[in-house]
């Protein structure tokens, strides 16, 4: 299931022309990737001490991807911004 999330983030990320609706796409398998790979360390191992700590890595991918896809975002528009000027 894993993989069909990537392909399906792939094909989204090269459908998509604009550099900002791009990002939608690499957002959406970072969600969608660490949601996946953390179902499969709670069907494999139950409730452990290793899904406890895979849950919370899935958490700071979450996380650290959004402030990534932030970053690049701001710093486009800032370009974007600064190339339309005089």
């Amino acid at each position: 299931m894993l993989v069909i999330v990537a392909w399906l983030a792939v094909f989204g990320f090269l459908r998509l022309r604009e550099t900002l609706d791009a990002l939608h796409a690499v957002a959406f398998l970072n969600v969608a990737g660490s949601i996946m790979l953390t179902l499969v360390c709670v069907t494999v191992d139950g409730l452990s001490t290793r899904t406890i700590k895979c849950a919370l890595v899935a958490l700071l991918f979450v996380f650290g991807g959004a402030v990534v896809s932030l970053m690049i975002g701001r710093a486009y528009l800032h370009r974007v911004a600064e190339e339309e000027r005089p």
